[in-house]
Parts: C-alpha cells; structure tokens; sequence
C-alpha cells in the first residue's frame, strides 16, 4: 500500500502462520511500502517477516518522506540477497524533512552489504529510536541497547506511549498503551 497523505494509526501487521512472510523487490515494509508528504504512520507494529530483493526495506516502512512516531517491528528483515543498502529495522530510508521518533526494533536483521537496526539511510530526523543489540551486528551507539537497556530506556523515555508488557505478549518487551495487557 502506498499513502498519500493518508494517516495509519493503530495498525497491526502479523502472520498467523509461523512460515507466513511479506516478499517484494523493493519499497517494502511491514505497515506500507512508501509514507508519502503529509502521510503519518502512528502507533503500529509489524511482526511479520519481511524478505526484501531489491532495496528500501524497513519493519514499518520502506522509504519515508513524513512521519513515522510510536511503532515497533518485531518482525524479522531479510535483505541477504539484496545488493543494495537501505535496510532497516524501522524504516530503510528517511527522506529529508521527514520524521522518526519514539520508535525500536527487536526484528533480526539478515543483510549482504549494509543496514542498521533502526534505520538503513537517514536524511531526515530520527530522535528516541532504540533497537536490541542482537537484532543485528552493527552497532549504532546513538540506538543499540540490550534486552535490559532497551525494555528500561523505552519505560523511561516514552511512556506517554508505552506499556510494560504485564503477560508476556511481546517477550517482556514494552507494548504500545492501545495494546491488551491484561
């Protein structure tokens, strides 16, 4: 799906069946392929795999050119036949001008030539985005955390949007507000 202005809130995307993916060329994304001008992606989760061929891969969105704010990918990214950059755990690239914040990655990233946990080519503004520090082996400072690190620094930093996670829904980690947790 590719939005135009279009506001997405409360999305989930998730398989029901454990060899259940999403597979395309390029522009893909757990949420929607391309957030165009004016387009928000609000409040989300991506828990599907993502098997990418060609370039601008991300857990929620492919390439962004508006706002991304409170999402969370726990699905797994595959760019290992990719030989292309522009793979990321959130979004695979941020247009300038555009926004990502209050956002992580928990999703395994498998790559051939580069990606990053939160987001493979930023040219805009990215602020309280984090990603576990297994999830991939490069590790950005600005946005690795462990298991611990990431579940205190997302309590602590954003929990006008987060909950913890009381019965295990995410493997412990924190869930959106919207999110059952009981």
């Amino acid at each position: 799906m590719d939005i135009l202005g279009a506001q997405i809130e409360k999305c989930t995307n998730m398989t029901l069946k454990e060899d259940g993916y999403i597979k395309a060329n390029a522009y893909v994304g757990g949420i929607t392929g391309i957030n165009y001008v004016m387009g928000n992606v609000d409040n989300s989760i991506n828990s599907a795999k993502i098997i990418v061929l060609g370039d601008n891969a991300g857990g929620i969105v492919g390439v962004n050119n508006a706002n991304i704010s409170n999402c969370y990918n726990k699905g797994n990214i595959d760019a290992s036949n990719c030989d292309s950059a522009k793979v990321g755990g959130i979004c695979g690239q941020n247009i300038s001008d555009s926004y990502i914040n209050s956002s992580y990655n928990i999703g395994k990233i498998d790559y051939k030539l580069s990606a990053d946990g939160v987001i493979g080519a930023d040219f805009g503004t990215t602020s309280n985005c984090y990603y576990l520090d297994s999830s991939i082996n490069i590790k950005n400072n600005l946005f690795v955390k462990t298991q611990d690190e990431l579940k205190k620094a997302i309590l602590d930093n954003l929990s006008d949007f987060y909950k913890e996670d009381k019965v295990n829904a995410n493997n412990g980690f924190p869930i959106l507000n919207w999110e059952a947790s009981e």
